[in-house]
């Protein structure tokens, strides 16, 4: 018998184009037009996109409060000014300067130290809240320096400058002593010692009657007291308070009772010198 192998060649032909396994150079296979759609990339973008904006711009992370504590003859506005001045800013143009995550508290700090010297300073971060925990050093005189006032402490140290509120508050509270230099917070001036000198020359003075207008710096030693009735003492802070008074009581009270004078040198202990003589 004669088997015609032809049939089955044509049915195995077919059978393979229409499977796809048949593989003809003539017959092009058919173009995929576009790609499936990626729910999960497109679930992932958004939900990334949506984290950026809850952290960094909605108002989750925004400060809203600046609390300041520890505040005495500082007015806690100028403080809160200082933090929000820096905290409105824009970093980088993009960040908000009021998200906690953006906020510097060692740059504050630093601002402002350069304007008050402080005993102690602290910021922290809270939920939507910035605090601001500082202990003030304590002031002792005032010192004008022809352009402005300013603070100092037991130590001859600049603590603040004076606002011309602060000035109608604290002006005639303080021995006010006129110093001609160029001056800025933290800067020492006058020593310890000096301060304590002015301190309790000022008390003798009150205590004997004569009323004081202000005290001019004569050097690392000296100090003129300015009187309201216009004439001037010129004291040594190496010679005791009270000796240096009692030599002054006793050349008003015997020798210029009455008299017109300029002022009184009391620099050189008991050797005590007036003008007019």
């Amino acid at each position: 018998m004669i088997e015609d192998y032809s049939f089955h060649g044509r049915k195995h032909i077919k059978r393979d184009y229409y499977n796809k396994t048949y593989s003809n150079p003539y017959f092009k296979a058919k173009q995929k037009f576009g790609q499936k759609f990626n729910t999960k990339l497109y679930i992932e973008v958004l939900t990334a996109i949506f984290l950026i904006y809850l952290i960094v711009y909605s108002a989750l992370f925004k400060v809203k409060t600046v609390e300041v504590r520890g505040t005495d003859m500082i007015s806690p506005e100028e403080i809160r000014a200082l933090v929000n001045n820096d905290i409105n800013r824009w970093k980088l143009f993009i960040f908000p300067g009021k998200n906690l995550l953006f906020i510097n508290t060692g740059k504050i700090k630093n601002e402002i130290s350069a304007k008050y010297s402080l005993n102690k300073l602290e910021i922290t971060k809270g939920w939507q809240k910035l605090s601001v925990a500082l202990e003030e050093k304590a002031a002792y005189l005032i010192v004008d320096n022809g352009r402005s006032y300013y603070f100092l402490d037991a130590n001859g140290t600049i603590t603040k400058e004076l606002s011309a509120n602060d000035l109608n508050k604290y002006k005639g509270k303080f021995p006010e002593l006129s110093l001609i230099k160029v001056l800025k917070v933290n800067d020492q001036p006058i020593s310890g010692r000096y301060v304590s000198y002015i301190l309790e020359l000022d008390q003798a003075l009150k205590s004997a009657g004569i009323k004081v207008k202000g005290y001019e710096s004569g050097g690392v030693d000296q100090v003129t007291v300015l009187t309201e009735p216009g004439w001037k003492a010129h004291f040594n802070i190496n010679n005791p308070v009270s000796r240096s008074m009692e030599n002054l009581l006793l050349v008003l009270n015997k020798k210029l009772a009455g008299k017109k004078f300029e002022y009184v040198d009391l620099r050189f202990g008991d050797r005590v010198t007036y003008f007019p003589e």
